[in-house]
């Protein structure tokens, strides 16, 4: 509703509820936006960043990870207006949100590819 990142792309994840194991909040948070069931494989990448969210300083850390889709139809939660199946060769035509764009390379780096 508040339209501030309209256009921008992000992989799915989220925060934890109290007292919820981490991979189980990844479950659910990827459920929830994407509607995906997904297999969490090897961490990738922790990433740190410091937004300011609604005026205030927030510090946020976050691992992601490896994970392989269960399902394959997607149903957005109404946060978000659309998705892409992005490979590390076509990131760079999208606005991909920080870090969500260093995973990505990340990702590449580790099948060994070069991005265009």
């Amino acid at each position: 509703a508040e339209g501030t990142n309209t256009g921008r792309y992000h992989l799915p994840g989220g925060r934890l509820n109290p007292g919820e194991a981490f991979l189980d909040g990844l479950k659910r948070e990827v459920d929830e936006e994407s509607g995906l069931r997904i297999e969490i494989g090897k961490p990738l990448y922790v990433g740190e960043w410091r937004p300011v969210i609604k005026g205030v300083q927030n510090q946020i850390v976050a691992i992601f990870f490896m994970c392989k889709p269960l399902t394959n139809t997607v149903a957005l939660s109404e946060e978000h207006d659309d998705y892409k199946w992005v490979t590390p060769d076509d990131m760079h035509h999208y606005d991909i949100m920080s870090p969500d764009n260093k995973v990505i390379e990340t990702y590449a780096e580790s099948l060994g590819a070069r991005l265009l």
